[in-house]
């Protein structure tokens, strides 16, 4: 019975283990040759009704794709894996949760030198602001 119990939580470890790997990895289908400049951790500032939100944005290669991981502000980090590239720069697509409500969200991201223009809608509401990139 200890033995069978010991499996039980060896082998649940190991797939938490093998889960959290696996999600770590999510990447959209946007090849990373069409993202080159953006690639990287930037620290965004976005102007709200409320003031000021500072977020990190980590834009990785994922085997040759573009992956994003979003954090600060409201919900938590986030991976991002609705990525494409437009005229204006890459979009970003996803979902936030808002007072119990889930809110479309596209970021758009281009490319002022090495300052990274930000816009971000949400419903009928636009933010923008700017983001800096860090080693």
């Amino acid at each position: 019975m200890v033995k069978t119990r010991r499996w039980t939580i060896a082998l649940g470890l190991t797939a938490a283990i093998f889960a959290g790997t696996t999600a770590a990895q999510e990447a959209s289908t946007l090849d990373v040759a069409d993202a080159t400049g953006y690639i990287g951790k930037w620290a965004l500032s976005l102007e709200t009704p409320r003031g000021t939100r500072e977020q990190s944005l980590t834009l990785s290669d994922v085997a040759g794709k573009v992956s994003a991981e979003l954090s600060g502000g409201r919900g938590g980090a986030m991976t991002i894996t609705d990525i494409t590239k437009s005229d204006r720069g890459l979009v970003l697509r996803f979902e936030r949760n808002m007072r119990g409500n889930a809110m479309d969200v596209t970021m758009t991201l281009s490319l002022d030198g090495e300052t990274l223009n930000v816009s971000q809608d949400i419903g009928d509401r636009t933010m923008s602001g700017t983001g800096e990139k860090r080693m």
